[in-house]
């Protein structure tokens, strides 16, 4: 076999079947490189999902802890209220010391009850209120104090107390209303990460 004469002979199919090869080659490669990008663009999106799903978690579990400490807060508030009741019942005559303590142990025992909720409420609120930052916990513990003091203010107190009863007040809800606006940053912080 003489393979100039054959080369002659077939040469436009080897032509051609040479650039069916060529082709095809260069098909693959596009094709390679092109999967490869893909799958570097969907590891990207992985990793950018996978940072999205943590931050909503962490995101959605901060919620939860800000709303527990609001409701520890809301209780506190609730007990004040109901304090400030019996306060003026008994004040009035209306109510004599018995039936005051009857009343709070009452609203003690009810689990449905703010001053209930107050006392289960603050172990766990107290807990969270660490995990918001030194200046949050310093504003929840300075709330706690003026808390109490405004209570044991109001119950050692008779009617010639009232504007220190008022100031005490105004300090204690001023006080939960700087919690409320550092629950919002905080929550516009996270949102914004």
């Amino acid at each position: 076999m003489n393979w100039t004469t054959f080369l002659q002979d077939n040469s436009q199919s080897l032509f051609t079947l040479l650039g069916v090869f060529l082709g095809s080659i260069i098909t693959f490669f596009i094709s390679n490189l092109n999967n490869r990008f893909q799958a570097k663009e969907w590891e990207k999106d992985r990793v950018e999902q996978r940072r999205d799903a943590k931050t909503r978690l962490t995101l959605e579990l901060r919620r939860d802890d800000i709303k527990s400490i609001e409701e520890d807060i809301d209780a506190k508030l609730s007990t004040i209220t109901f304090v400030q009741n019996l306060w003026w019942r008994k004040r009035l005559g209306l109510l004599p010391d018995k039936e005051i303590k009857a009343e709070f142990i009452s609203a003690f025992l009810d689990e449905n009850s703010k001053v209930s909720m107050f006392a289960r409420n603050t172990v766990v609120a107290n807990k969270l209120a660490h995990t918001l930052g030194e200046e949050f916990l310093s504003e929840y513990n300075h709330f706690d104090s003026l808390l109490i003091e405004y209570l044991a203010g109001l119950v050692n107190s008779d009617f010639d107390d009232m504007d220190i009863i008022r100031k005490s007040h105004a300090e204690v809800v001023s006080s939960a209303g700087k919690l409320h606006n550092m629950f919002r940053e905080k929550l516009i912080l996270l949102r914004d990460t």
